[in-house]
């Protein structure tokens, strides 16, 4: 909705196009600002980092938070107690495209192969 400022005493009309260009000028400001929160999350998460909502991005610090807890708990378990543990034994990985590798004493496949 535009505003006839025609209407309005000088001295309003002054203050109130002075206030349509700081708005303007914050307009920009805050799209710069999300162009470079959205760089950093590329960079901080790799590229698909940008097909994420933020909703989704907010997530992923938390994440970390949680993670790192877990691992510090596992850590500390005995071998039989950790997760994917199966002693020692062969461990068929794959590599999600129909290759696969036999390895011995692993305790667990990587999740990226």
């Amino acid at each position: 909705m535009k505003l006839d400022t025609a209407s309005l005493p000088p001295e309003f009309s002054q203050a109130f196009a002075a206030m349509e260009a700081e708005i303007a000028r914050l307009r920009v400001v805050v799209n710069l600002k999300d162009e470079q929160i959205r760089l950093l999350n590329i960079r901080l998460w790799g590229p698909k980092a940008d097909k994420l909502s933020d909703n989704q991005l907010a997530l992923l610090p938390e994440e970390l938070l949680v993670a790192a807890p877990e691992v510090e708990r596992e850590a500390e378990l005995p071998d039989p107690q950790k997760e994917g543990f199966n002693g020692g034994g062969p461990v068929l990985l794959t590599n999600g495209r129909g290759g696969r590798l036999w390895t011995h004493g692993a305790t667990a496949p990587h999740p990226c192969l």
